[in-house]
């Protein structure tokens, strides 16, 4: 049976692989991928690969910085952390397109989340 914390373990093997993988071709992933399941099958939705870019940021930072103004941030403000819930998040891009949910935060675990608003600075 296919349950939360399987899918928990093997997230983490995915993202693994996929680093593995992007290093060994010279590519970059972008990883905010969304498991879907029931109790028998489940389905992966939403890897990116792109070429491999000559300066040390991300595709992810890249996207940060393009819209931050949007959003009185500064480019600086990338994986900044903040208290969420009372959980430990980083700040790591906003859904323009997406006003009631705008911003997109990673926990600890590297799990993605869009949250409504940003309040405590950790």
């Amino acid at each position: 049976m296919i349950t939360k914390a399987l899918l928990k373990d093997f997230r983490i093997d995915m993202e693994n692989a996929i680093d593995e993988v992007s290093k060994k071709y010279g590519i970059e992933a972008k990883k905010g991928f969304h498991i879907g399941y029931t109790p028998t099958s489940f389905q992966i939705t939403k890897v990116e690969f792109f070429e491999k870019s000559n300066d040390d940021k991300s595709i992810e930072q890249k996207e940060f910085e393009k819209v931050c103004d949007l959003f009185n941030m500064k480019e600086s403000d990338y994986n900044s952390a903040y208290m969420i819930g009372g959980r430990k998040m980083f700040l790591i891009g906003f859904k323009p397109n997406a006003p009631k949910f705008p911003y997109l935060v990673r926990d600890e675990e590297g799990k993605i989340f869009k949250v409504r608003e940003l309040k405590i600075k950790a």
